[in-house]
C-alpha cells in the first residue's frame, strides 16, 4: 500500500510537470495551427463573438486578427488544460499502479 502511494505521488509529480508542459505547448501553438489549417469556422465564430463583446465594452471596432488570435488562444488554453489534466491523471494512475505491482 505504501509503495502504491509513493508511486502515485512520484507519478503525479512527473505527470503534472509533463501536463503543464503539454498545456503550455497546446495553448500556445496547437490551436493556432488547428484554426489556421483545419477548421477556421470555430475560430471565426469565436472571433466574431469577441468582436461584438469588444465593441460593446470599448465602443469601437477591434481588428479581426486580434479577435482571431484571442479566440485561438482561448481555445488553445482550454484544450491545453484538458490535455494537461488528462495526462496528469492518466500517468499518475499508471505509475502508481506499476509501482504498487512491482513492489508487491
Amino acid at each position: 500500500m505504501v509503495s502504491y502511494l509513493i508511486g502515485w505521488l512520484v507519478g503525479w509529480l512527473v505527470a503534472w510537470l509533463v501536463g503543464c508542459l503539454l498545456e503550455w505547448l497546446v495553448s500556445c501553438f496547437g490551436l493556432l495551427v488547428f484554426c489556421w489549417l483545419v477548421d477556421q469556422s470555430i475560430c471565426w465564430f469565436i472571433s466574431r463573438f469577441i468582436k461584438i463583446i469588444a465593441y460593446l465594452k470599448l465602443g469601437r471596432q477591434v481588428d479581426w486578427l486580434v479577435a482571431w488570435l484571442v479566440s485561438s488562444w482561448l481555445l488553445g488554453w482550454l484544450a491545453g488544460y484538458l490535455v494537461g489534466y488528462l495526462v496528469t491523471w492518466l500517468v499518475s494512475w499508471l505509475l502508481g499502479w506499476l509501482a504498487g505491482y512491482l513492489v508487491v
